[in-house]
C-alpha cells in the first residue's frame, strides 16, 4: 500500500468518527415534534405539535375578539368618512357666517357647533351665539363698526378712556419730571446729589473739628496762663501804686 493509500484511510478514519459524533448529537437533542410512545411507566409527554396547536387555540379567542372590533369599527369609520365632507362643508359656512356675516345660507346671526347625545354633528338647529343678550356679530362686521365709531369720534364707543389717558399722561410727565428732580439730569444735579454733598461736608466739617480740637485746647490752656498773668501783674501793679512807686516818689 502506498503512502498516499494509507493518508486516504486515516482521513476516511477520521471522517468517520466525526459523523459518528455528529450523529449522536442531533440523537441526543432531537425536537419531540411527535409524543413519545407511552412504555415502561414513563410519564407521558406532550409533543412540540401539540404545544403549538394548544397555543393556537387559546390565541384564537383574542384573534376572533379582534377581528370582532376591527370589523365593528371599520363600519363606523366608513359611516364617519361620507359624513366628513358634509362636516366640512357645514365647518367651512360657519366659519365664513362667523367671518363676513354671510354664510352659505345667508344666515345673519353665528350660530354655534352642536352635537346630539350621540356625539354626532348637528347639521340644522343650531342656536345663535349671545352675547349681553344679543347675537353675537360676525367678525368683520364688528371690525368695521369699531372702525366707524372711531372714525367719528363717537364719545359713547370710549368712554371715560380718552380723559384717563389724558390724565395718565400728565401723571407719567409729573412722575418724571419728579424722578429727574430726585436722581438729577444735565446740569441739574438733583436731590439725591445734593444729599450726598450736604453729607460729605457734614463728614468734612466733623473731621475738621476735631482736627481743631487740640489746638482749641492749647489755646484755651494759654488765654488760662495769660489771664492768670494779668491778673498777677494787676496785683502787683495795685500793691506798688500803693506804696507810691507808681507815682514816681521814692519808698
Amino acid at each position: 500500500m502506498t503512502t498516499f493509500g494509507k493518508l486516504l484511510v486515516v482521513s476516511q478514519f477520521i471522517l468517520s468518527l466525526v459523523f459518528a459524533i455528529i450523529a449522536g448529537m442531533f440523537l441526543a437533542h432531537r425536537l419531540p415534534w411527535n409524543p413519545p410512545s407511552a412504555g415502561g411507566g414513563a410519564q407521558a409527554v406532550s409533543g412540540m405539535i401539540d404545544k403549538q396547536e394548544k397555543k393556537i387555540k387559546d390565541l384564537a379567542v383574542a384573534r376572533d375578539r379582534a377581528t370582532a372590533r376591527w370589523n365593528a369599527y371599520n363600519g363606523v369609520l366608513l359611516a364617519l368618512e361620507a359624513e366628513r365632507p358634509g362636516r366640512k362643508a357645514l365647518f367651512d359656512a360657519k366659519l365664513a357666517l362667523m367671518r363676513t356675516g354671510k354664510g352659505a345660507n345667508n344666515l345673519p346671526p353665528v350660530t354655534a357647533i352642536e352635537y346630539d347625545q350621540q356625539g354626532r354633528l348637528k347639521v340644522a338647529g343650531s342656536a345663535p351665539i349671545q352675547y349681553r343678550g344679543a347675537n353675537v356679530m360676525a367678525f368683520d362686521p364688528l371690525v368695521a363698526e369699531i372702525w366707524r365709531l372711531r372714525k367719528n369720534d363717537n364719545p359713547a364707543l370710549f368712554g371715560p378712556i380718552p380723559d384717563t389717558q389724558k390724565r395718565i399722561d400728565t401723571l407719567l410727565q409729573q412722575y418724571n419730571g419728579l424722578t429727574n428732580d430726585i436722581n438729577g439730569q444735565g446740569p441739574v444735579r438733583g436731590l439725591r446729589k445734593e444729599i450726598a454733598l450736604q453729607e460729605e461736608a457734614k463728614r468734612n466739617a466733623v473731621a475738621e473739628q476735631e482736627r481743631q480740637k487740640p489746638f482749641l485746647a492749647n489755646r484755651y490752656s494759654e488765654t488760662v496762663l495769660l489771664l492768670q498773668r494779668q491778673n498777677s501783674l494787676l496785683s502787683r501793679k495795685q500793691e506798688l501804686q500803693k506804696i507810691g512807686v507808681a507815682a514816681g516818689s521814692p519808698p
